[in-house]
């Protein structure tokens, strides 16, 4: 949001006291805004400024949060309202059927729900506590991310060796030496691969936690047996794309790991 659709109207009387104008959404704009709003309230007479907002993403926040903070308002009793867009989208079907959508109709629109009052609990968090709420919720984002891959990769694997999952060579499909066969060699390479290879490589990428290699390597095989043939080529394109999407989950691990380790002020 470039920009920022302004309106000012008279609680009482709805007649604008400021025409329509438009500012650009940054420092300077919010600096114009609140100079010009204060001179209008100071020649009017009012001693309470409301102010409504569409949450709009977080491209309200800067805006919102300069007003509450700016010298130039301190004067006046400020209040100000954060509405849901769907409460906007609702009042506008009840003035109109099917109105317009633009920033200046919005703008005319949450300027009469302000008037009306009765507004619904608007509550925007401190700086630490608006911090935090960023902090945690891309924290969750990452987490669904997570959970997303995670899926695809298995999925990606069923295409591979369809019983992989049910045999259960590795009590886990996502551990390291699991995750590495299935990624570093086609299906049709782990099938060339004797007994003793295959525990051999177990062995190597486990770094010697296994207790029976030659056990797990028999797993593997028994499910490369029993699954569904797979075409050379879709293998290895299917391989490739297993590999990606291995290194997706282990940068989405270490973004969280970031952020659980983050502490401010550190």
């Amino acid at each position: 949001m470039k920009e920022i659709a302004l309106r000012a109207v008279d609680k009482l009387t709805g007649n604008e006291v400021i025409a329509p104008f438009n500012i650009t959404n940054n420092l300077p704009g919010a600096q114009a805004t609140a100079s010009r709003i204060a001179s209008v309230a100071t020649q009017q007479g009012y001693n309470r400024i409301e102010i409504g907002y569409e949450a709009t993403g977080m491209l309200w926040i800067p805006f919102h949060r300069f007003l509450s903070t700016t010298p130039l308002l301190q004067s006046f009793e400020l209040a100000q309202v954060c509405f849901n867009p769907k409460l906007v989208s609702d009042f506008k079907d009840a003035l109109v059927l099917r109105g317009p959508k633009n920033d200046e109709r919005d703008a005319f629109d949450i300027a009469a729900r302000v008037q009306i009052g009765h507004w619904p609990p608007s509550y925007v968090p401190d700086d630490f506590w608006q911090g935090l709420r960023r902090l945690t919720r891309y924290r969750f984002q990452l987490s669904r991310g997570l959970s997303r891959e995670k899926m695809r990769f298995q999925s990606y694997a069923f295409l591979k060796c369809s019983d992989w999952k049910r045999i259960k060579p590795f009590s886990d499909i996502f551990g390291a030496t699991s995750a590495a066969l299935l990624t570093e060699f086609t299906a049709a390479e782990l099938r060339e691969m004797t007994l003793s290879q295959l525990a051999e490589l177990i062995s190597k990428r486990g770094r010697g936690r296994f207790y029976d290699p030659d056990a797990t390597a028999h797993a593997v095989q028994e499910a490369l047996r029993s699954s569904y043939p797979v075409d050379r080529q879709t293998d290895e394109m299917v391989t490739f794309v297993l590999a990606a999407s291995w290194d997706h989950i282990r940068d989405l691990k270490r973004l969280m790991k970031r952020l659980d380790l983050f502490h401010p002020g550190s």
